[in-house]
């Protein structure tokens, strides 16, 4: 039975019971307000680009114009989806300056990748490494 005289011992009864009160306070006290910036800044989604391969050069999804400049942040997540619309020929997507590739799209399929952007900002190339000719553009990097 507790008393009024003395409200505390009930919390120190055991050793048990006070190692493990002390290890939650200090964990309130330290380590909660060491994590508040990762759970206070949820991480952003990557940015997301659609582009349709069709007629031989690459578009985003709902534009008239070939092989369009993609324009991102210096060291933003980037997310492309290629929906290869190509009847009978299979592409690939390569964006040299961060290594990042898809390999194969075959006729029909929607394949995608994710990437970091470049650092430094600039002009880097995206490319159909089979059909580089024809199926290039630019990813623009800005500050």
């Amino acid at each position: 039975m507790r008393h009024l005289s003395r409200p505390f011992v009930w919390f120190a009864s055991s050793a048990g019971t006070t190692r493990a009160a002390l290890v939650a306070v200090v964990f309130v006290l330290v380590a909660l307000p060491a994590l508040m910036p990762v759970i206070a800044t949820p991480r952003t989604a990557p940015r997301e680009f659609v582009l349709v391969v069709h007629d031989m050069a690459f578009y985003r999804e709902g534009s008239t114009e070939p092989n369009p400049t993609i324009v991102v942040k210096a060291s933003e997540e980037v997310r492309v989806k290629v929906k290869n619309l190509d009847t009978g020929i299979t592409h690939a997507l390569s964006v040299g300056a961060t290594r990042a590739s898809i390999d194969r799209i075959v006729p029909g399929a929607t394949e995608t990748m994710k990437f970091r952007a470049p650092d430094k900002p600039g002009r880097y190339e995206y490319v159909c490494p089979p059909h580089a000719q024809m199926m290039k553009g630019v990813l623009l990097v800005t500050e």
